[in-house]
């Protein structure tokens, strides 16, 4: 059985994969996903009828997204790994967009300051990267592609480019997983310094 999170945007994404069959949960969390995780982890076991010592692999988003939800998301994954001694996985939250889509796909997360973590994945390739939007512009210019993801409505429509809502990441990222494409590396994939090490060295982050 394999349990898996990602809390690298707004919304809190938990599955369940249990010999070939999918159980999914992603809601919402306004008031943090250090308060909705364990909960949501909880009541998607109850809904299997299973119990978290059954859980025998544990697979989490490592970013890039929101720097707070994924230091909880990882070290939730890494603090159920040690106490049931059981291995972890981490995959990037822009791939475990991709694998919810069949087509050549463009998972966007909001970077802030009308910049974009952005990877397309398909018949176009481009690797995860930070950057302005309309650099991102330049690079899909002239092809077939769809965007992915929450709350990026306005680049989309900046793009001409239709939006595919799933916002079900956690069993994206079971399925990069079962693809092969993963960590063993559990560190947050942040693609930018954090603003306190931007202060430290006087840079401005973007």
């Amino acid at each position: 059985m394999i349990l898996a999170f990602d809390t690298a945007t707004k919304f809190c994404s938990v599955a369940l994969y249990i010999g070939g069959e999918y159980w999914e949960k992603s809601d919402p969390a306004p008031n943090g996903h250090a308060a909705r995780l364990m909960p949501m982890i909880d009541e998607i076991l109850q809904e299997a009828g299973r119990a978290i010592q059954q859980v025998d692999e544990i697979v989490v988003s490592l970013g890039p997204g929101s720097f707070t939800g994924l230091r909880i998301g990882i070290s939730t994954a890494l603090g159920l790994a040690s106490a049931l001694d059981i291995p972890v996985y981490g995959v990037s939250s822009l791939q475990a967009r991709s694998y919810l889509n069949e087509k050549t796909v463009c998972p966007l997360i909001d970077a802030r300051r009308d910049r974009v973590y952005a990877a397309c994945y398909g018949d176009f390739h481009f690797e995860e990267a930070n950057l302005p939007f309309e650099e991102f512009l330049e690079v899909i210019h002239n092809q077939s592609v769809v965007f992915t993801g929450e709350g990026i409505e306005e680049f989309a429509d900046r793009a001409g480019v239709r939006v595919v809502e799933n916002t079900q990441y956690a069993k994206g990222a079971i399925q990069a997983y079962l693809a092969g494409v993963y960590r063993t590396d559990i560190t947050p994939r942040y693609l930018r310094m954090t603003q306190a090490e931007a202060e430290a060295k006087g840079i401005d982050s973007p």
